[in-house]
């Protein structure tokens, strides 16, 4: 896991992700952005990319360790197939406090943004409130022997302002 050293509470995090070859085995490459990140808690968008590459996108909040992770909404399977060398574009937007609003999206480099394809809030009684740092994460299953993981492009930002309504 990388730290940087950006510290915000509402934030946009992106990263063009991919590997350089595709798992053959096991349960795949995993690769992670991470927000309000601090204290071992945060928020994480992950993609998973499978053998012959089929790619899934979760969320969830770490809850103090690597052991201890609540899920935000359920999977998604991510259209069409990743290859080896190629990128996809992750997106892990937080904003909020009394309830933590989440989005995730995950799409092919280079093309259109698709909608959010999870989108949830968060107003349990373990929801992250407090600003954190923006991170990114990689884990290869040891069933699928070592990866290399390309990152592209990171940003952070604030979200959009809303656009004010006239009257």
């Amino acid at each position: 896991q990388a730290d940087l050293a950006v510290s915000s509470a509402d934030q946009v995090s992106a990263a063009s992700i991919g590997v350089a070859a595709l798992p053959t085995a096991g349960n795949g490459t995993y690769v992670a952005l991470l927000a309000r990140s601090g204290g071992g808690r945060a928020y994480r968008a992950l993609v998973t990319i499978k053998p012959g590459g089929t790619a899934t996108l979760t969320v969830t909040r770490i809850d103090g360790s690597a052991g201890a992770l609540t899920a935000i909404g359920s999977a998604v399977t991510l259209p069409g197939k990743v290859t080896a060398n190629s990128l996809l574009r992750l997106e892990l937007t937080t904003t909020g406090s009394a309830d933590v609003a989440i989005t995730a999206r995950a799409w092919p480099a280079g093309t259109t943004p698709p909608a959010a394809q999870i989108t949830q809030t968060d107003r349990s009684a373990g929801r992250i409130t407090t600003k954190g740092t923006f991170a990114i994460w990689a884990y290869s299953s040891s069933s699928s022997g070592p990866s290399t993981v390309l990152v592209d492009d990171l940003s952070v930002r604030p979200p959009a302002a809303a656009t004010p309504t006239t009257t």
